[in-house]
């Protein structure tokens, strides 16, 4: 009787499911994505964001402003919001690092964290150059804009000669900038995100 009463008991324990060993599995090797770090990114990410979206928005804009040296420095010289859209964009732009930040530390296995550790890199040198960029839209253009505006003669052919200049520093500046910040960085990370169970397998 004693026997048969066992038996039973065994018989009514279910064996763990294939599906549900897959989850406890799955659960154990997916850590949460939380932590201080990762809600600042998260703040920052939607901050800089959003300056970025209202930063272009209202940026002076002219046809051949992006060929010419002299097109900008008439278009920056005639504008009343060239130097402030400027540093909200660069505000935004140091923000972007704290972006950066936040999803670097929320890729926690590896192989993923060393790839996350260059994109971060990667990410630092895009925000520097994105940040020269604009500061020299911002102080150094105005200033020459402003200059080649008010002369004439020669005063007025060198301010235009220092212009070209800086309009072909700002090309390399911004081509440098795009190239790490939404080229090199986010190749990088999207890799981390593969190397990583940080984050849902559906991302990869």
């Amino acid at each position: 009787m004693s026997g048969r009463s066992d038996h039973d008991h065994l018989v009514g324990q279910r064996e763990p499911t294939t599906e549900s060993t897959a989850d406890a599995s799955s659960s154990a090797h997916a850590p949460a994505v939380e932590g201080p770090a990762v809600r600042i990114g998260a703040v920052a990410a939607i901050t800089g964001g959003t300056l970025i979206v209202g930063g272009n928005i209202v940026h002076p804009r002219e046809s051949g402003q992006l060929d010419d040296a002299e097109t900008l420095l008439e278009v920056v010289a005639g504008s009343g919001v060239w130097v402030a859209d400027h540093v909200l964009i660069m505000v935004a732009i140091t923000l972007l690092l704290g972006a950066f930040y936040g999803l670097t530390h929320s890729i926690t296995a590896e192989p993923g964290t060393t790839w996350a550790r260059l994109g971060w890199g990667v990410a630092i040198v895009g925000v520097g150059l994105g940040v020269a960029f604009m500061a020299t839209e911002a102080v150094a253009l105005p200033e020459v804009a402003s200059t080649w505006a008010a002369s004439s003669g020669t005063e007025k052919d060198l301010a235009l000669a220092t212009g070209t200049t800086i309009f072909q520093l700002s090309l390399t500046l911004s081509a440098g900038a795009a190239l790490f910040l939404f080229g090199i960085g986010p190749v990088l990370y999207g890799v981390a995100l593969l190397g990583s169970c940080s984050y849902p397998s559906w991302l990869g």
